[in-house]
Order: C-alpha cells, then sequence, then structure tokens
C-alpha cells in the first residue's frame, strides 16, 4: 500500500510539474527578453528545490546556514532580474536591451555557480572537513565573564563617542548617514570595530542567559543599545549581525523558530530596513523633518517604486555582474591580490599607516564604476561574490570559490550538529553571517567575520575556567527541523 501511495503522489506531482513548466515557457515566450526569463526561472528553481525537498523529509532546518546563503544569492540573481524585466534597468547597466548579452552570460553564470555550490554542499567534503573541526566546550567564570562584557560595553560605548565627536556631534551623525556612508568613512575602520564590540557583547550575554540562566534582563538591553548603535553609528551591517546572533542563539539553545514566526519576524525587519534606506535617501537636515523627508521620498517615486528600491539596494547581483562581465576585458583579472591584501592590512588603522591600500571595495569603485561614482567616495557598490571572483580568476574562480562556499556551509553545519554547546553555537553564529554576507563582497565580510571570530574565541578563552561543561546536557539532542518536525 505504502509504495503504490508513493507512486501515485510522485506521478501526481509530475503532473502538475509537467503543465506548469509548459505554461512557464509559453508565458515567458510571450515577454521581452524570454531567455531571461527563462535563467531567471531556472534559478529561483534550483535554489527552491533542495530546500522544497528536505522540508518533505523533515530534515530542513531554518537557521542551517547553507538555506540562508541560497536565499540571498537567489534574491541577488534571480528576484534582481525579474525586478529588472520589470522596471526595464538600473545605474549598473543602462537598460536591459544595451546589456542584453552580458545579462544572459551573467545569469548563465549565476546558475552554473548555484550548480556547483549544491554539489559542494552535499559532497562529502564538507562533512569531513566539519567532522576535524574540534569539538569545545568550556565551562564559563561568571566573574571573568562579567569583568570581559563591562569592558566590551565601555569600549563600544567609547567608540560610539569618539565616532560622533569626529563627525561633529551625534545629531550631526544621525542626520547625515548618506554622507557619511558615501565620503567620510575614510579612517572610521577602528570606530565601527569599536562598535562591533557591543555587538560581540550581546552574542556573550545572550548565550550564557539562554544557558546558565543568568541575568536575563542584560541581553535585552544590550540587544537595544546594539541596534541603536548601530543605526546611529551609520553601521547597518551590525544591526544584521545582532539580529542573526539573537535568532541562531535562541534556535538552538532554547527552542526552534516555527516557520511563521520567522515569516513575522522577516517581514518586520525588511520593513524597517525600507524606512531606513527611505530615511538615508531623504537626508533630512533635523531629526524632526525625518517623517516629513520619508513621506516625500514616497510621493515622488510612488509608493511601490519607493519600496522596491529600498527593497534592493543590496541585491543587485545581476546588474554588478553583467558590468563585470563587460569590463574586466579592458579592466583585466586581479588575481586575488585586493582580496590577500583586505585580509592582511585590515585590521591595522589608518590612522597609524596613512598610505595604507585602499580597499578591494574602493579598487572596484575606481576601475568598474568610474562613470558614475565620483573617485573620492568611500563607499562601495557591492561587486557580489560571484562578481569578485570572476574578477579574480574567471569562470574558473566562479566554479571553484562557489563549490568551496558549499563546502564551508556543510562543513560548518556538520560541526554544530556534531558539538552541541555554547561555544559551537556562538561560533556558528559567527560563521553564519560570514558565509551568507559574503555574497555581497567577499573581501570585506571575510576580513570581517575573520576579526570578529578571533575576538570571539579569545573572549570565550579569556571566560572559561576548563574544557568539562556539565551544564550543558540540558541542551537539545536534537536539531529542529522545519514543519515542527524533528528528527
Amino acid at each position: 500500500m505504502s509504495s503504490s501511495a508513493g507512486l501515485l503522489r510522485h506521478l501526481f506531482l509530475v503532473g502538475i510539474a509537467v503543465p506548469s513548466a509548459s505554461f512557464l515557457l509559453w508565458f515567458t515566450a510571450t515577454l521581452d527578453h524570454p531567455v531571461l526569463w527563462v535563467e531567471a526561472a531556472v534559478l529561483l528553481f534550483m535554489g527552491g528545490a533542495p530546500i522544497l525537498w528536505e522540508w518533505h523529509k523533515g530534515k530542513f532546518d531554518v537557521f542551517n546556514v547553507k538555506n540562508a546563503f541560497v536565499l540571498y544569492y537567489c534574491l541577488q540573481f534571480g528576484a534582481y532580474t525579474i525586478y529588472l524585466l520589470v522596471v526595464g534597468g538600473d545605474i549598473h547597466i543602462g537598460s536591459v536591451s544595451q546589456s542584453y548579452d552580458s545579462l544572459r552570460l551573467a545569469l548563465l553564470y549565476a546558475i552554473c555557480g548555484l550548480f556547483v555550490f549544491q554539489v559542494g554542499y552535499y559532497s562529502r567534503i564538507g562533512t569531513t572537513l566539519g567532522v576535524l573541526l574540534p569539538p569545545w566546550k568550556v565551562r564559563i567564570s561568571y566573574g571573568k565573564y562579567l569583568i570581559i562584557l563591562f569592558g566590551l560595553v565601555v569600549t563600544g560605548l567609547v567608540a560610539f563617542v569618539l565616532l560622533a565627536y569626529s563627525q561633529g556631534g551625534l545629531v550631526f551623525l544621525v542626520t547625515h548617514i548618506d554622507e557619511i556612508r558615501t565620503q567620510k568613512l575614510w579612517g572610521l575602520g577602528p570606530f565601527f570595530y569599536g562598535l562591533n564590540l557591543i555587538s560581540i557583547a550581546f552574542l556573550l550575554s545572550y548565550a550564557v542567559a539562554l544557558v546558565h540562566g543568568h541575568t536575563r534582563w542584560l541581553p535585552a538591553v544590550l540587544f537595544c543599545f546594539s541596534l541603536f548603535v548601530s543605526f546611529a553609528g551609520a553601521f547597518r551591517h551590525m544591526m544584521f549581525y545582532t539580529v542573526v546572533y539573537a535568532l541562531v542563539l535562541r534556535h538552538y539553545l532554547r527552542a526552534s523558530f516555527q516557520i511563521r514566526r520567522l515569516a513575522l519576524i522577516a517581514v518586520v525587519v525588511l520593513f524597517a530596513n525600507v524606512l531606513y534606506v527611505t530615511y538615508r535617501v531623504g537626508r533630512p537636515q533635523e531629526l524632526t523633518d525625518a517623517p516629513s523627508e520619508i513621506a516625500h521620498v514616497f510621493e515622488r517615486k510612488g509608493y511601490t517604486r519607493a519600496t522596491m528600491d529600498a527593497l534592493f539596494p543590496r541585491f543587485h547581483g545581476t546588474g554588478s555582474l553583467a558590468r563585470i562581465v563587460e569590463k574586466v576585458p579592458v579592466v583585466g583579472h586581479q588575481w586575488g591580490k585586493y582580496f590577500v591584501s583586505d585580509l592582511l592590512y585590515f585590521p591595522i588603522p589608518r590612522a597609524l599607516w596613512p598610505e595604507k591600500p585602499v580597499s578591494s571595495g574602493i579598487q572596484f569603485n575606481r576601475l568598474f564604476y568610474n562613470d558614475i561614482i565620483p573617485r573620492e567616495e568611500t563607499s562601495a557598490v557591492v561587486p557580489t561574490l560571484l562578481g569578485e571572483l570572476y574578477w579574480m580568476f574567471g569562470l574558473p574562480g566562479i566554479l571553484a570559490g562557489m563549490c568551496f562556499s558549499g563546502a564551508s556551509c556543510r562543513a560548518l553545519y556538520c560541526y554544530l550538529v556534531a558539538n552541541r554547546s555554547l561555544a559551537t553555537v556562538v561560533l556558528y553564529s559567527v560563521g553564519f553571517w560570514g558565509l551568507v554576507l559574503a555574497n555581497e563582497t567577499l573581501s570585506l565580510h571575510s576580513a570581517m567575520a575573520l576579526m570578529t571570530l578571533l575576538t570571539v574565541i579569545g573572549l570565550l578563552r579569556a571566560v572559561s575556567i576548563g574544557q568539562h561543561q556539565p551544564a550543558f546536557s540540558a541542551l537539545p539532542a536534537v536539531i529542529h527541523t522545519g514543519g515542527g518536525k524533528s528528527q
């Protein structure tokens, strides 16, 4: 009976899939640029199919880093392509018609990249690497923990005060976020790293509170403080770090999130991001002008276009990769020198080394966007992971880099599953955002994640009084999966 039911179920799925695919092909044939529509649909299917299969088998874990990586990737190259086709173009490529060949090739590279990512993830390479990583369980000294937490918060607060002072005061900092991000980032790296210590303080305090139950009010205070500082300090990625820490720690150390609750959180985060981006575009001169400036932006652009423009600034993967594909024959490959430079020189303050080489992001601006972005601007257009890999080594770079990314996601997740402890989940939280944000810029986020990871490892060692950890026998024995099931 069970085999007959399974056969009927598969026949039913095939009966739905074939007409649906036929309708999709017919529908895209009636649109402009049908090849781009088909490529975008193929990419989204390749990203979603393995996740749906895991869900069907009861093996889906919403906070598996692979799922977040693929979601971000599909937003970059699948959803954004559809957005481009609807609006007709963007600043990266001009019009779709003008850059049709480059867009078609960029999407083909994106499909190949996702395919080898899946190969890397589902191969035994990642599993082997995850098993080889040494297990780490620590026992927390509460006295050391409080001293270090105090030091982190004070250092972060001092960095915030110095950042505000260097920019003419807190009010100017908050009301001129866009100007600071685009023109005045030079030399502010140490301040941003100091702000990041507040997010790390939240990470440690929440992990300890979830496992040991100490000072449960403290993580809530640090969470709100971290979000405020990241907004006022023009450091939006720190907001992402803090939210990721909160979600991942609670998911693995307390109770797994149900999809409905997670969807609600995602809507709130997206709404906040729309308001933040629109606030930056509006550039209010006074805090009291912010509501009216935001409303003015929505009225000028229209609510739909303003919302889409605010949602997609970080997801322009197709346009950015198409521009790189067009210009690399002229600019040339960089063979990884900027990636190595960022990793080596990132921790060195420019105040100590005024001649420090500029980051790969600014180099990317100057070489690929010199017709749009003034040379003196210090912000960087997102080159995307694929774009940076292609800029390094061409198509072989995409294939090797994406396969390694898939294996890295598998290794990190296997390490979590095999060694569940406070230390492991904390390290997984940092690796989570490092791998996901690599979709934007490989060099920048690899350097930032490495510095954060080394800092967290040092702090865990500092608060530890031994390797024995009996308190963690109460941790969940299984990794919770989608649909409220566990295995």
